[in-house]
């Protein structure tokens, strides 16, 4: 479409791009904003509409202006990035108000599968991360939500959806990988590093991605990071192992913190989840900005709900 009315005109493409992050924005409030009444009804929090809608808000402007985003706008291409997570946006967003409705003991169900079978296909074909839509609502489901709801038939449905969409296809996933080993060692061809080095680089970069977003500065956000340095063992560099270790204790403290405080695992377990495709195991270059387009509302939305909570108090 751009095409047809600009031609190769570079201003239409990144106006197309900054008009769907503009809606992205508006996504994530909305996310947010469901999000925390859900969480406040499933818990028997006082969080009043205030309190949602401030943090709602902050999240969704702070997303929008932050500088890590910049590639996923700017750089033309990552309109796939940017369109995939508008449908798992809407897929998200289609997910928490069935779920809501159910637990109301009112029909949620068609936008539970409206999630799954409208929303998911429209975003794996922007881009694979869309994928990742089952394992966003897993997370969901598994830290707000707890598999509950009134009636028993709900909560067969529940269980019978995740079996379907979630735990089928990566019990499928994990079957082709082993009758098929050329699957990932194929796409490490022409690459400058191996499956191994890539899984011991990648928690390293996962830091690097926490610190972008926490406290961005000129000199580490670039549109490219060629100059991340290839781990060649536990040890080499030493940052390495302690980056290993650092993603155990954020999984280790997810699990800890999944009765006392069910929002800070569902963002811990959101932001790696959200990593898992791209900085896991298959052969992809090791960084790039873009990849935390969506995966940072795990690190934001808590955030700011805590400090949100603590003003308050």
């Amino acid at each position: 479409i751009n095409y047809y009315f600009s031609g190769l005109t570079p201003f239409a493409y990144k106006l197309t791009n900054l008009a769907i992050h503009l809606i992205n924005g508006f996504l994530v409030f909305s996310f947010c904003y469901l999000l925390m009444n859900a969480y406040a009804q499933r818990f028997l929090l006082q969080i009043n509409i205030n309190t949602a809608g401030i943090t709602a808000s902050l999240v969704a402007v702070i997303w929008l202006l932050q500088p890590v985003n910049l590639s996923s706008v700017l750089y033309v291409v990552q309109r796939m990035a940017s369109l995939a997570s508008l449908f798992t946006l809407c897929a998200l967003i289609a997910y928490i108000y069935g779920r809501v409705q159910l637990n109301n003991n009112r029909p949620g169900g068609w936008t539970i599968l409206l999630s799954t079978l409208v929303f998911m296909p429209a975003a794996a074909l922007c881009k694979e991360i869309g994928l990742l839509i089952p394992l966003y609502l897993l997370i969901i489901e598994a830290t707000v939500f707890r598999f509950q709801a009134p009636k028993a038939s709900s909560r067969h449905a529940i269980r019978g959806f995740f079996l379907v969409f979630a735990i089928l296809p990566a019990c499928a996933l994990l079957a082709y990988i082993a009758a098929n080993p050329g699957f990932i060692a194929n796409s490490y061809n022409w690459r400058e590093f191996t499956l191994a080095e890539r899984l011991l680089t990648e928690p390293r970069v996962i830091w690097s991605y926490i610190q972008w977003i926490l406290i961005p500065t000129n000199e580490s956000l670039s549109l490219f990071h060629d100059d991340i340095v290839v781990s060649k063992s536990f040890i080499n560099p030493i940052t390495t192992s302690l980056a290993v270790l650092g993603i155990a204790a954020l999984l280790i403290a997810a699990w800890r913190l999944h009765e006392p405080a069910p929002l800070a695992s569902f963002g811990i377990l959101f932001f790696l989840g959200g990593h898992s495709m791209e900085s896991s195991f298959l052969g992809l270059e090791l960084v790039h900005e873009h990849r935390n387009y969506l995966p940072q509302l795990g690190i934001l939305l808590p955030l700011i709900y805590y400090l949100v909570k603590m003003s308050d108090s």
